[in-house]
């Protein structure tokens, strides 16, 4: 199997929508729902892109005057999209207004609690994906109340933890989802990545599943539930965004590959479902190599290789490998730039533009392990 296959394919992307929304005057539970009705819209037309609007003062990239907040790029990526795609662009920062336009699509919603069983999120986002609820907070109600939005289920009280929550999920929500795509959601606040929420409009789009499950063996009752979980999964298959407190880099890609799903670190990469309707997926790149036989080394000489890496993750992709792409020096001395092969699939645009902006002084490797992130030996 392709491993461009575990995801599903959806329609060119033929306008946008653009709604651009302060971060500073909403909460993180107010992304929550938002990038999932962001995914419900893009499931029938995929047009709708969110820019969250970084509002304060915030680190600086000289090369980047326009955009001057590391990690907002998603100006520069609408600019080359309606640019090169020629797609028309309308504007609506009003929410309110985007809810009454979109409210037909939604199928009323779910309270979760995001206190004490916090897992309940992702419990909310899968019934998003499943149902067509959008996932609110308590302190999130009003903005359905005063568009008439049905409250269908609430599910504060129902679970003694989060674990619970999760064996529930497992049992009663995984098998209606698309088994290849599982999204590590952290519900661990105030980890920095329980702040995130970037990438459910993509997952509620395809319907993958949502949880949090350290696999770290302090984490026995968690660790057991995942291992059980993809045990009935659908290999091969992926796990998308990143691991949150209670566990290291090395355990999440490890336990895994050993149930066949490899790592798309996709935190930081908002509008995915967008992006993967924008550009041309069967289009193929070349880049001119050396001979061999011309490659040859001098005794006595030391060759040092500059290499940017992350090249398995799709937010550097995003963002311009933390804006070094844009630099305005680049291209005055030889440099590797990993380069995400499944771009292909999930950022055709994108990679069209990194092949059209590469001087001869740059080259393109792909990650370690191949199409993404994994530990291969497991």
């Amino acid at each position: 199997m392709n491993l461009t296959e575990v995801f599903p394919t959806i329609p060119q992307v033929k306008r946008l929508l653009v709604s651009r929304v302060p971060n500073k005057s909403h909460a993180a539970d107010f992304w929550v729902w938002f990038r999932s009705f962001q995914g419900l819209v893009n499931k029938r037309e995929p047009h709708l892109y969110t820019i969250r609007d970084v509002a304060g003062p915030g680190k600086t990239n000289h090369s980047l005057e326009k955009y001057p907040f590391v990690g907002q790029y998603e100006d520069h990526w609408l600019n080359y999209y309606a640019e090169t795609f020629g797609l028309p662009v309308e504007n609506c920062d009003d929410v309110d207004e985007l809810i009454e336009r979109y409210k037909d699509i939604v199928n009323g919603y779910v309270v979760y609690d995001n206190t004490d069983v916090i897992q309940t999120q992702n419990l909310a986002i899968n019934q998003c994906s499943l149902e067509g609820v959008l996932p609110i907070a308590p302190d999130q109600e009003d903005w359905m109340i005063r568009h008439g939005i049905p409250k269908r289920d609430d599910l504060r009280g129902r679970f003694a933890d989060d674990w619970d929550a999760a064996e529930w999920a497992i049992d009663n929500q995984w098998p209606h989802t698309y088994k290849k795509i599982y999204a590590n959601f952290c519900i661990h606040r105030p980890v920095g990545y329980a702040y995130g929420h970037d990438l459910q409009d993509f997952i509620v789009m395809h319907r993958g599943m949502a949880l949090d499950l350290p696999r770290t063996r302090p984490m026995r009752r968690s660790l057991m539930l995942y291992r059980r979980m993809l045990e009935s999964g659908d290999a091969p298959g992926v796990q998308m965004n990143w691991h949150c407190a209670w566990e290291q880099e090395k355990e999440y890609v490890v336990e895994a590959a050993k149930h066949g799903y490899f790592v798309l670190c996709s935190s930081g990469t908002p509008n995915l479902s967008i992006h993967e309707g924008v550009g041309d997926p069967s289009k193929s790149y070349e880049q001119p190599m050396p001979k061999r036989e011309d490659c040859r080394a001098e005794k006595g000489k030391v060759y040092v290789c500059f290499y940017n890496s992350d090249g398995d993750a799709t937010w550097a992709m995003n963002n311009l490998h933390h804006g070094n792409w844009a630099e305005k020096d680049r291209g005055d001395f030889k440099f590797s730039w990993g380069l995400l092969p499944l771009m292909v699939k999930l950022m055709p645009g994108m990679l069209q533009y990194y092949h059209e902006t590469k001087t001869p002084n740059d080259k393109f490797w792909g990650p370690s392990s191949g199409s993404a992130y994994t530990y291969s030996w497991a």
